[in-house]
């Protein structure tokens, strides 16, 4: 888009807002957003509203309660007009600041309304103007909005590679986290500029949107807001059913996913499972062990599981990877981290393709929780488990402590794939091989043959090889590029981050076209103020959102 165009928004806009819940949170998204203090009407209370011949009114179209501006709390460059016309009325909102110009048209129907303006700039002057019309009368309010500049603790945003023209369209969402500094959801447009920053009440594990509605997993619990930072939702496993909290049975935790189905979730949680021979660290012996066994659950919108499937009953629990052996505290004392599951996502038969990062392995589970087949390295696995493994086609690279595995529209598996260690206690020789690398891969299967080829794969960044120790993420975008998370970085070219005053991690933000490895998009996140080794950010995963309103009927690019 030029410079000056506007971005012509047109929302429905319900009247009151509806009951806080699950079915309701897309609804109560379309209903808010806000900053600073109301800034009243030029026309006075008394004044009639006139036409736009200046004839007084002669319809029923009037303020009830004039258009007043709040932020909302957390959030910054978003607004909130809160209203109440007597009548319904279409409000069209007209905002500019230099040569950046936004438009947002609401339907608004009588009665309290809250109209959401998102995506504005950091640290800018709009002056603009708020006009509801019936077709008959028409009621004008001047606006002015003076935005927040970038929180001080906000990392630091270096573009190795930037080619916005060459990006798939819409916005960037994801969640990033600080060691001793903060926590965010960011919105960022195609110039990398921070339209939208929310702070959760909670540290987060997981984060998506869906319908507008931000879903996310944090303070043991999968939880629900919408973008102005509105709760609507809550399930935990845990609590005293406090207002909007779903208590669900049958489950001791949530953790790493919360995939949004049209009737419910799919999340992981997670068991303890004694077992009496679990191999040492060297393979030479085994003991008795307490095992934290990861589970897959199905959960419907009452919070009612409706199926969970234990990894450890339809697996071999004593096969392990380097970090099986990882110890994890509990209140029942150290159990080992033997699977750790850290993504599920529905397939169009009714199964799951569920990453284990412990068992440096993708499986599908079948509708009835068996295992229908395994992709990962051979080494290790007995039989019956041997049989389930798909035989590799040509030239393979096994991925290893995978991440975010997504099925195309073509039937391929994309996959972030970590890379740790690169071996097995099962293929000497023991420890981190020398060089390490993590990259984006792309499998197709042949189910009728039991086969997978690998189709491309994604290694080198703009400077070198990088290595994600953990997190991670794969998306396929609707232009052909895919959008990848390296989203635990320690060290580039063999140099740790904080050797280079970036802090201990950081992440990279990456969007390739496969078709001839070109980057187009090749963003460093650090720390912008390195003062203590605890300074350093992280980012799980990301999202390539179309609209930051989900129920536009128009939309296009922001300004450049």
């Amino acid at each position: 888009m030029r410079s000056g165009a506007s971005v012509h928004r047109r929302w429905p806009c319900a009247s009151r807002q509806p009951a806080i819940g699950i079915r309701g949170g897309v609804a109560w998204l379309l209903l808010l957003i806000a900053c600073g203090s109301p800034r009243p009407s030029k026309r006075s209370p008394e004044e009639p509203a006139r036409t736009d011949s200046g004839a007084p009114s002669t319809t029923a179209l009037t303020w009830t309660l004039e258009p007043s501006v709040r932020r909302p709390d957390d959030v910054w460059f978003a607004r909130a007009v809160d209203l109440d016309l007597s009548a319904p009325a279409t409000v069209d909102v007209h905002l500019e600041s230099g040569s950046d110009a936004i438009d947002w048209s609401f339907e608004v129907e009588p009665g309290p309304t809250t109209l959401p303006l998102v995506g504005l700039l950091p640290d800018a002057l709009f002056e603009g103007t708020l006009t509801a019309t019936d077709g008959v009368t028409t009621l004008e309010v001047p606006l002015d909005i003076a935005t927040e500049g970038l929180p001080e603790d906000y990392p630091l945003l270096e573009p190795l590679v930037h080619e916005p023209s060459q990006m798939s369209p819409g916005w960037t969402f994801m969640p990033f986290d600080g060691i001793a500094w903060g926590r965010y959801f960011a919105a960022l447009d195609r110039q990398l500029r921070p339209r939208w920053l929310w702070i959760p009440p909670n540290p987060v594990t997981e984060g998506r949107v869906q319908d507008g509605i931000v879903w996310w997993i944090g303070g043991g619990a999968i939880q629900g807001h919408t973008l102005l930072g509105e709760p609507v939702a809550k399930y935990r496993h845990w609590g005293d059913g406090d207002a909007g909290t779903t208590l669900v049975e049958g489950v001791r935790s949530f953790h790493h996913e919360a995939y949004p189905l049209v009737d419910g979730f799919l999340t992981l949680s997670t068991t303890l499972r004694e077992v009496e021979s679990f191999p040492t660290r060297d393979l030479s012996s085994a003991r008795p062990a307490t095992l934290l066994s990861s589970t897959v659950v199905d959960l419907d919108l009452d919070g009612q599981v409706r199926r969970q499937v234990d990894l450890a009953d339809v697996l071999d629990t004593s096969r392990v990877s380097w970090s099986s052996f990882e110890q994890v505290e509990r209140e029942e004392g150290e159990v080992l981290d033997w699977s750790h599951a850290n993504a599920v996502v529905p397939t169009p038969d009714g199964a799951w393709l569920v990453s284990l990062r412990h068992q440096d392995a993708l499986v599908k589970l079948d509708p009835t929780g068996d295992v229908h087949w395994i992709l990962g390295t051979p080494e290790g696995w007995r039989t019956p488990w041997s049989e389930l493994l798909l035989e590799p086609e040509g030239e393979i690279e096994w991925p290893f402590h995978p991440h975010a595995p997504e099925l195309l529209d073509d039937g391929g598996i994309l996959l972030f794939d970590n890379h740790n260690y690169g071996t097995t206690p099962y293929s000497p020789p023991v420890g981190m091989p020398p060089r390490q690398r993590s990259r984006l891969v792309i499998y197709d299967i042949d189910e009728t043959r039991g086969t997978v080829s690998q189709r491309w794969s994604l290694e080198e960044l703009t400077d070198s090889e990088v290595f994600a120790f953990a997190l991670g993420d794969a998306d396929a975008l609707p232009n052909g590029n895919i959008l990848g998370v390296w989203g635990w970085v320690q060290s580039e070219q063999g140099v740790a981050y904080e050797d280079m005053g970036r802090g201990i991690r950081g992440a990279r933000i990456v969007e390739v076209d496969p078709s001839d490895d070109t980057l187009v998009l090749d963003l460093r996140m650090t720390s912008a103020d390195y003062d203590t080794h605890r300074v350093g950010w992280s980012a799980y995963r990301a999202q390539r959102l179309e609209s930051l309103h989900p129920a536009l009927t128009q939309w296009s690019e922001p300004a450049p």
